[in-house]
């Protein structure tokens, strides 16, 4: 990562995923957890990352996590569309995450974020 920058999503998905497989790795109780993390890459392109419970990163077109994960990712297979803008994939996403038959509700997503991740290595005091 660059100091003073905004991290890029791969570098951000990278990150969150070293935290998480050291976890695992050092036996110490894991985290239990899958994240998405969606955001640009160097080159200013779209991207998404899915890390897995054990740190594991892995890029998607569109991915969806969780309970009734399997009929969100059907319904995004569906509607997907190579090339779409913005607001498309959006309106993608509300439509696959709304309960069948319901109309999607917006959700707000913050523009930007920043992370900080602690020293993996120990301080002997």
């Amino acid at each position: 990562m660059r100091t003073g920058e905004a991290p890029t999503a791969s570098e951000l998905a990278r990150e969150i995923g070293l935290v998480l497989q050291d976890a695992t790795l050092s036996k110490a109780r894991p985290y239990g957890v899958e994240l998405i993390v969606a955001g640009a890459d160097d080159d200013g392109a779209p991207a998404l990352y899915h890390i897995d419970a054990a740190g594991g990163v892995t890029a998607w077109r569109a991915v969806a996590i969780g309970r009734g994960a399997a009929s969100h990712m059907a319904r995004l297979e569906e509607g997907f569309e190579a090339g779409g803008d913005l607001a498309a994939g959006k309106a993608l996403a509300a439509k696959a995450l709304a309960p069948e038959g319901k109309e999607p509700r917006a959700a707000a997503v913050a523009p930007a974020a920043s992370m900080f991740v602690p020293s993996r290595r120990r301080r002997d005091t």
